[in-house]
């Protein structure tokens, strides 16, 4: 009795600190890494769903009717269910596409898609042209630059170097504050 006492504590205390603290920073990083631009999406990963995890133990408790600490464990199946969602999210996210990169809504989160971009076309030695047929239109003296990310005044930038016949020969990344 003392076991299952001590597990009662024990065990929803352990559940509810680092699910507290595991989601509180996960909604952190959901608002520096730009999904708050895409709103119902946000609200649903970073707010509904963890709160929905969190009180997972105490529907359980109420519909079961079984010791505390077991509602903790069949919870735990909720939190592995979560993270499968959210890393599907993730992985449809940073899939390249065209209509995403250049959906204002996806701006911030096009630093997610340059991998998989990468992979998909050999863009050294593409033309210019065919740049901006594919990653939409953008001024810039002998560079094409598409903002990837911005965190509190600072503006990351993928660039994308052309020489005089108009063929991309750099690739890279720059901030601008």
């Amino acid at each position: 009795m003392a076991k299952i006492r001590r597990l009662n504590i024990i065990l929803p205390s352990i559940y509810y600190i680092f699910g507290i603290f595991g989601f509180y920073f996960l909604f952190i990083m959901g608002i520096t890494s730009g999904f708050l631009d895409l709103k119902k999406l946000f609200l649903i990963l970073f707010v509904v769903l963890p709160i929905i995890v969190l009180l997972l133990p105490i529907v359980i408790r109420t519909i079961m009717k079984i010791e505390f600490y077991k509602c903790i464990l069949f919870s735990l199946i909720g939190v592995v269910i979560y993270f499968i969602i959210f890393s599907i999210v993730l992985l449809s996210i940073g899939t390249f596409s065209e209509s995403n990169w250049k959906n204002d809504k996806y701006m911030n989160l096009r630093y997610l898609m340059i991998d998989d971009l990468e992979s998909k076309y050999d863009l050294i030695g593409m033309n210019k042209d065919e740049i901006m047929k594919l990653l939409g239109e953008t001024s810039g003296e002998g560079e094409l630059c598409y903002s990837t990310s911005s965190f509190m005044i600072t503006t990351y930038f993928y660039c994308l170097k052309y020489d005089e016949n108009d063929l991309i020969t750099e690739i890279y990344e720059k901030e601008v504050d």
